[in-house]
């Protein structure tokens, strides 16, 4: 008898106005719904991740799912969704929590605080420690979430919390028709740049104007020397970054990822071919580096340097706020040029290692779910695929956006999930005739 696939609810955004996370709860359900070969899983329902999560909900959730995903993202934050009901974002009373019959996945979450940011409310540690309770998996996106969330928990529940790489970082795996080999990027010395625009960094001591002073006094001194310079804009208020630069004396080309879904695709395969990248977001450093570009991050979120810590190379993280600073970020951006051979090499390494760990968590999860082995491999959307899913992603997003969103949705977008899932579960050969030519 053929398995069934375990029905998946993914509690998501589906953002347009954050790349990195335009890219990230795809790549999740990707993660998903490819693994070991397509037809395990079938993560095709989402649910607004900032929505208030009621009985009805949970009651539907009871009756139709296997289990649900929470994630990924850095979800562990107090003033993005505010809430009383847990402290973080996810909005669901505790009450409802526990009425939740069927596991919970959490995966490749971050803790996402900020340098002086206030603390959590007192009903975080008790909310997150009855997560854990519920879930037949926890899993935080790098070991600094790990020891941070570990602090408000019981000592009994410490190994219940475990390290799942985002899927962001594994762009190779999944998206490999939009990744040039290490041998075929440019030699030529070429950086991407792109400059967090937050309202957080100003609490935290950051002042803008000395910020783009700074790191325009780098870019000058890179480019007299040859040095091509991209700026990328992650979300739509980093746009003017170019502009700031120029008004400093730094030309660059301005790569815009912020507010489509056709951009998701356009900057991965840019990430796929740009050699290094320089960025203050945290996925503006994760995804370039699972699309096999050196990641340089500038240090002022933890998040960044947790990543670059995960990956072996804290020495690639540099502080805007340190007195050498300019030498200190010209050092590092030629440094990585000049060994760009040595390093992608061992960055593939480590990102081969961060794919294992997250083949063999899926693989995990599911032996917990059934109770059954499964030999773990994935299998990567086709080009066809991908931009079936764009489709189902854009309709999804609209239907967010006006807070129309419920489990009963309408046909258009069901009919693309349903198209995705049966290719994601055809034979190689047919979903190979689906494509469409080159």
């Amino acid at each position: 008898m053929a398995r069934r696939p375990l029905r998946l609810l993914h509690f998501d955004l589906k953002s347009l106005t954050n790349y990195g996370d335009t890219v990230l709860f795809d790549a999740v359900r990707q993660m998903f719904n490819g693994f070991a070969g397509g037809g395990v899983f079938e993560m095709l329902e989402t649910f607004s991740l900032h929505r208030h999560v009621g009985n009805w909900l949970v009651d539907e959730i009871n009756e139709s799912f296997d289990a649900i995903v929470l994630g990924g993202g850095g979800l562990f934050l107090r003033d993005t969704n505010p809430n009383e009901n847990s402290g973080w974002q996810w909005n669901i009373p505790l009450p409802v929590l526990e009425r939740l019959r069927k596991p919970l996945i959490v995966f490749a979450v971050g803790y996402n605080r900020f340098p002086g940011q206030e603390d959590f409310a007192p009903v975080f540690a008790t909310h997150v420690a009855q997560c854990v309770r519920q879930s037949c998996f926890f899993g935080l996106r790098n070991r600094g979430s790990i020891d941070a969330i570990r602090s408000y928990l019981p000592a009994d529940l410490h190994g219940r919390v475990e390290l799942q790489p985002c899927p962001t970082t594994l762009g190779t795996h999944l998206y490999p028709d939009l990744t040039a080999g290490d041998g075929d990027r440019s030699p030529d010395p070429h950086l991407g740049v792109e400059l967090m625009v937050d309202r957080r960094m100003v609490a935290a001591g950051y002042d803008f104007d000395r910020l783009f002073d700074r790191h325009a006094a780098v870019l000058r001194r890179l480019q007299a020397d040859g040095w091509r310079v991209d700026t990328v804009a992650h979300m739509a208020n980093e746009r003017h970054v170019a502009e700031e630069l120029g008004r400093r004396g730094v030309d660059t080309a301005a790569i815009d990822l912020a507010g489509s879904v056709a951009a998701r695709e356009r900057g991965l395969a840019y990430y796929g071919s740009l050699p290094i990248m320089y960025a203050a977001r945290g996925h503006a450093t994760m995804i370039p580096f699972g699309m096999g570009a050196i990641p340089l991050g500038a240090l002022v979120h933890d998040k960044v340097r947790f990543f670059l810590d995960d990956i072996g190379h804290p020495e690639l993280g540099v502080d805007p706020g340190a007195d050498d600073f300019e030498q200190r970020a010209h050092d590092v951006i030629t440094g990585a040029h000049a060994r760009q051979d040595e390093l992608r090499l061992d960055l593939t390494r480590r990102r081969d290692e961060l794919f294992k760990i997250t083949m063999a968590n899926l693989a995990t999860i599911y032996e917990r779910l059934t109770g059954k082995a499964i030999e773990p491999s994935l299998r990567p959307y086709t080009p066809f695929e991908r931009k079936l899913s764009d489709q189902a992603f854009a309709v999804a997003a609209e239907l967010q956006k006006t807070r129309a969103w419920g489990m009963k949705r309408g046909e258009t977008i069901a009919a693309l999930e349903r198209r995705v899932a049966e290719l994601a579960s055809a034979p190689a050969e047919s979903r190979r005739a689906s494509d469409p030519p080159a």
